[in-house]
């Protein structure tokens, strides 16, 4: 099970005319219909990919390894989840930077009316991807965010999210008992660094 917490930041208002704009009507809209008991799903998580140049401590994904779905094959699950009402689309991985297709998966959604969000670990560069918003995976200022990730990666992490032009840059920390001692320090190195901060505790995937 997982539960998270979202912090906004002063920043967060500068890409919100362009998400959060575009869904506020849809969400009141499939309100009502879930009041009358319609209740398709509003969005959807795309693991596009288990491949991650990373290996995190409390992540399982690249200890199991799935076969990946082709271009068309994400085509086609795309066209049906927003056939079923999903109007938010995430993408995630492993790291989904790693697909040489993903500008066409993410265009793909964007041309069926969609939202779109890339979550990423920051270890590639994402700058030149154009989401609606993007989630970083961040645990902890320097030293903290490399001992559970990589070493190096949180250098990397910082100057990729330094080069996105609009800053519509969300945190994603999760919480494990290696890093809630940590989370003051964390929240205000990236003030001003990003539009908000999302914060989950950690759950074994196994």
């Amino acid at each position: 099970m997982c539960c998270h917490s979202f912090v906004r930041t002063p920043m967060q208002d500068s890409f919100l005319p362009t998400s959060a704009a575009r869904f506020k009507p849809y969400y009141l809209y499939r309100l009502v219909k879930w009041k009358l008991g319609d209740r398709p799903p509003m969005g959807v998580c795309l693991k596009v990919t288990a491949r991650c140049p990373m290996e995190c401590r409390h992540c399982a994904w690249h200890r199991s390894p799935e076969p990946e779905l082709s271009t068309e094959e994400w085509f086609r699950l795309i066209n049906e989840a927003r056939r079923r009402g999903c109007i938010f689309a995430l993408f995630e991985g492993g790291e989904p930077t790693m697909r040489d297709d993903l500008r066409e998966l993410m265009d793909h959604a964007r041309s069926r009316g969609m939202i779109t969000e890339l979550f990423t670990n920051g270890w590639n560069a994402f700058h030149e991807y154009v989401p609606d918003a993007f989630r970083v995976s961040v645990d902890g200022v320097g030293e903290i965010h490399d001992w559970l990730r990589t070493p190096g990666s949180f250098d990397r992490l910082i100057e990729n999210v330094e080069r996105v032009v609009r800053k519509n840059v969300i945190s994603w920390t999760t919480v494990t008992r290696y890093s809630m001692g940590h989370l003051d320090e964390l929240c205000g190195y990236l003030s001003g660094r990003v539009s908000g901060m999302m914060f989950n505790f950690f759950y074994p995937y196994d």
